[in-house]
């Protein structure tokens, strides 16, 4: 169901209408339909832009991304405030925001 609704609406953004949605924890082939994302962690933005170019962002900030790994995964995890790590989980928040 979430794979049809996202190609409705990537069908409305070709014919050039500007497209929003919040989606959490996308399939890899979902997110691969993604032209723009925008990722937040605690509020405040981490990452806006080009889906292709947010690898390179989180691999100059120290995060890579490993190859068998859904990105959105990745990103989520990255930018997650673990209950058992959470100062840990904070600092990696704010190398990234920064």
């Amino acid at each position: 169901m979430a794979m049809s609704i996202v190609e409705s609406m990537k069908k409305l953004a070709n014919h050039g209408k500007t497209v929003v949605f919040t989606i959490h924890q996308p399939s890899s082939e979902i997110y691969e339909m993604f032209d723009n994302i925008y990722l937040l962690s605690e509020g405040r933005l981490a990452f806006a832009g080009k889906r292709t170019n947010a690898y390179h962002f989180f691999a100059t900030q120290g995060y890579l991304c490993p190859n068998d790994f859904n990105p959105a995964d990745f990103f989520i995890k990255t930018l997650s405030v673990s209950p058992f790590e959470r100062e840990k989980s904070l600092q990696t928040i704010q190398v990234i925001q920064n």
